[in-house]
């Protein structure tokens, strides 16, 4: 069995926040959002953000609030990331280190079924208007696919999976 905490990597629209709530209440550990953690940290949404400071100022802040998280982590936690956390090299060390991470890995078709009706609330799919929702989530997965799969511990495809399903599997995965 695992000691390590938990943090669930993958695409927006993989199901971490959903996942990490469920799994949080299945092991009776506590659960935090990195994204909620951002929103309070910056007092808008990071559509907003994104909009006014830009998505590099966004990272430089999603990372310093990770790296103290990671630093701290010395009780068990589950920790829903943000779908670019692994962007930055440092947070991929942390990652690696203190981390057992689970990669919700999910097909390029199930994210667009997934976020399509959520397009306005994700600023990477706000970018390049000339571009599809199929385009954009091919050309971020081909850029994150192989960082998430580095820092995986464990890699679930949700896919086909339902909820409790993807959870069933990766308690029963940590706990052995």
């Amino acid at each position: 069995m695992s000691t390590l905490p938990i943090a669930l990597v993958g695409m927006m629209g993989s199901g971490k926040s959903t996942i990490a709530k469920k799994i949080s209440y299945k092991l009776n550990v506590p659960f935090q959002d990195l994204d909620d953690l951002i929103t309070s940290e910056i007092g808008c949404s990071i559509q907003v953000f994104f909009q006014k400071y830009g998505e590099r100022t966004f990272r430089q802040i999603e990372a310093r609030l990770f790296q103290q998280i990671s630093k701290q982590t010395d009780s068990p936690l589950i920790l829903a990331t943000g779908g670019g956390v692994i962007i930055d090299e440092e947070n991929r060390k942390y990652l690696k280190r203190n981390w057992w991470s689970v990669y919700l890995q999910t097909s390029p078709y199930i994210l667009v079924k997934r976020l399509k009706k959520e397009v306005d609330s994700r600023p990477l799919l706000n970018e390049n208007i000339h571009d599809t929702l199929e385009q954009k989530i091919h050309d971020i997965l081909e850029t994150r696919h192989p960082l998430y799969l580095e820092v995986a511990s464990f890699i679930v495809d949700t896919s086909s999976l339902s909820v409790e399903e993807v959870c069933s599997s990766i308690v029963a995965e940590y706990q052995t």
